[in-house]
């Protein structure tokens, strides 16, 4: 048997001979550059196919590749043509008959169908090469171009698959070459074809092994690149929401209180001085506050990504409150502060989270029920709590109550602050109209005197 062309195979662009475009009419649609192969599976781009008509290949509207076409036409010029060439040499092989020409175009045509259909181009060489072997037609292109099928055979199916095809093949091979004189010929020895067989079989498992190596391992790179900027999306997105609630933190409270006194002054313009210097005063020590501390949230923006974690770190907590309630009083609103035993050390986040909860409940009160009196608990039961109460509010100065315009974010950031640092929070009205807000934060059990 005459060695299989499989260097031309090996030679033909990837786009045209990938294990992906290897495929039969049963299993696969119409062919796109966007398909691709996993495990012998066909998966297509949706994105590359979407709003066109899907149709199975069939053996009639197939369209045939260049290359296949060249190299059956040449296939079967040389085998129709090697007889008479090799004539002389051996006196055994006669000029082409009918059956040679048979085989022949029946074998070429099969091979130009090969990427598309390889088990029915396999069945069909096969079944010409042993039609030649019982009509005592040892060399014609039939055998050639089954061993091209099962190169292509194996290249394009799992190796399971193409070592039982090739395994069945040589089965039906040995025992027609038993029943025939195919083993008493001086040409070719049986062993050769056998041997011929499942070395082509051998290099096309080795080669699609590769190719799916390969493969497998450039998806697992653009899953892990994918991966890697779909994480440094979500810090963007972390750090913007962080930087959000700090700015809200640290804008809110010291704009409402700038709004109160300067609504108080209005108010008081011309009846009492004393009062709306205090005002005054107040308006200016809450500017200069909060763009202190605007500087120093802005001074994080500008640092590098090793600083952050030390710039950023809290510096507000519990110690605090006691002066945030005394601010808060400063600009006129009644705050009840009943500070029980709580842990001598907290977490940062949660030391952080509970400063910022009383803070924003205190805002929300003073915005929404100016007037009313405010009632802030901290106590600590196993979990660290806080409780914020405010009764409804009786009257409320228009020129305070509309001054600033609530964003609807402040219960939201304070929920998020929470739930970040491992708590709860509960914030709703209360049955006489006013509203309460109630924090749970995990802490340590060791105490510290109020």
């Amino acid at each position: 048997m005459l060695p299989a062309p499989t260097s031309c195979l090996a030679r033909l662009p990837s786009s045209s001979w990938s294990p992906g475009s290897w495929w039969s009419s049963a299993r696969a649609p119409s062919w796109s550059r966007g398909a691709t192969c996993d495990g012998g599976r066909r998966s297509v781009d949706p994105s590359r196919d979407a709003g066109r008509t899907v149709r199975p290949v069939s053996w009639t509207t197939a369209r045939v590749g260049r290359g296949e076409l060249i190299l059956a036409a040449a296939l079967a010029v040389v085998f129709l043509v090697l007889p008479l060439v090799l004539r002389p040499y051996a006196p055994a092989i006669g000029s082409p008959t009918w059956v040679d020409v048979v085989l022949t175009v029946v074998s070429a045509t099969a091979l130009t169908q090969l990427r598309r259909h390889p088990a029915g181009t396999l069945a069909i060489t096969a079944a010409a090469t042993y039609t030649g072997i019982v009509s005592g037609h040892v060399v014609n292109l039939a055998q050639v171009a089954m061993s091209v099928a099962v190169f292509g055979y194996a290249l394009a199916r799992p190796p399971r698959k193409a070592i039982i095809a090739a395994g069945a093949a040589t089965v039906i091979f040995e025992g027609l070459a038993l029943a025939t004189a195919f083993a008493s010929d001086g040409l070719l020895r049986r062993e050769d074809v056998v041997l011929w067989l499942w070395t082509l079989t051998a290099i096309a498992i080795a080669i699609r092994s590769r190719r799916d190596t390969v493969a497998a391992l450039t998806d697992r790179a653009v899953r892990a690149e994918q991966g890697r900027e779909e994480a440094a999306r979500r810090r963007v997105a972390e750090e913007r929401l962080r930087i959000a609630r700090e700015l809200h933190d640290v804008m809110a409270h010291h704009v409402s209180a700038i709004s109160v006194q300067a609504g108080m002054a209005e108010h008081m313009l011309g009846r009492d001085e004393q009062v709306v210097a205090d005002a005054v005063r107040n308006i200016r020590t809450s500017a200069k506050t909060v763009l202190g501390e605007l500087h120093s949230v802005l001074a994080v923006l500008r640092r590098d990504g090793a600083a952050v974690d030390a710039v950023t770190a809290p510096v507000r907590g519990l110690d605090d409150v006691a002066a945030l309630v005394e601010a808060v009083r400063a600009d006129g609103t009644s705050v009840h502060l009943h500070l029980g035993p709580v842990p001598t050390t907290l977490p940062p986040d949660v030391d952080l989270a509970a400063f910022r909860v009383v803070q924003e409940a205190l805002t929300n009160a003073r915005k929404h029920a100016p007037g009313a009196p405010v009632t802030v608990t901290i106590t600590c039961r196993g979990d660290l709590e806080i409780t914020v109460t405010n009764p409804r509010a009786e009257t409320a100065p228009r020129s305070t109550a509309d001054a600033v315009p609530g964003s609807g974010l402040g219960l939201v950031g304070m929920r998020e602050r929470v739930t970040g640092a491992g708590g709860t929070l509960d914030a709703r009205p209360t049955p006489d109209g006013g509203f309460a807000v109630v924090a749970h934060l995990p802490t340590s059990t060791k105490e510290r005197p109020a």
